[in-house]
């Protein structure tokens, strides 16, 4: 794979298309999407395992546009990153959903999760940082818009209880994170950490 990649790199350097932030980006760009591949298809594999490939391919199609969108907890390695993911699908998949709540309350925590996203301050990865207020405003409205939708698919749409529910954890986890680290980004700020 890194012989192919790095023959169309030399192709473009030397056609004069990118420069070397360019080719930093198409590294990284291709690296980032290699590792997505491989973490989503363990991922498949383990919830196929558990017979819940359904539900974590719906929760997974709700939560990667918000998230994407709006960010969240990041991680320097791979493995970091696929456990992290891992957590966050088995909750939202597989634990959460084992808690019987009324339908009010599954609501509330809906248009809670939905009302922090919209509401707080993007998360963007190190990696890839928003650097300017055209690019931020274009994600916000992003995040606005799929959580909005996705809030109007699993009130009133959606008759699938069990994916409702995933839905409605996945939002709350991905609301959750950016609550915290917004928080912890306001006590560093604060304590000049």
């Amino acid at each position: 794979m890194n012989n192919i990649v790095d023959q169309y790199v030399a192709k473009l350097v030397e056609e004069n298309v990118v420069d070397d932030i360019g080719v930093l980006k198409i590294r990284y760009a291709i690296s980032a999407l290699a590792s997505e591949i491989v973490k989503t298809m363990v991922m498949v594999v383990v919830f196929y395992m558990l017979d819940l490939l359904a539900p974590f391919l719906f929760t997974m199609a709700i939560i990667i546009p918000v998230r994407i969108a709006s960010g969240g907890l990041h991680f320097s390695s791979n493995i970091g990153c696929f456990l992290a993911s891992l957590t966050f699908f088995i909750l939202s998949v597989l634990l959460l959903p084992q808690i019987q709540l009324t339908t009010i309350t599954y609501h509330f925590i809906l248009l809670l999760s939905a009302a922090v996203i919209w509401v707080a301050p993007l998360v963007p990865s190190k990696q890839r940082p928003i650097i300017s207020r055209e690019k931020y405003l274009f994600n916000k409205y992003l995040s606005i818009i799929f959580s909005s939708v996705y809030v109007i698919l699993l009130l009133f749409i959606l008759d699938n209880q069990y994916f409702v529910i995933c839905g409605i954890w996945a939002l709350f986890l991905q609301a959750s994170q950016l609550f915290f680290l917004n928080i912890v980004k306001i006590f560093r700020r604060f304590l000049n950490v």
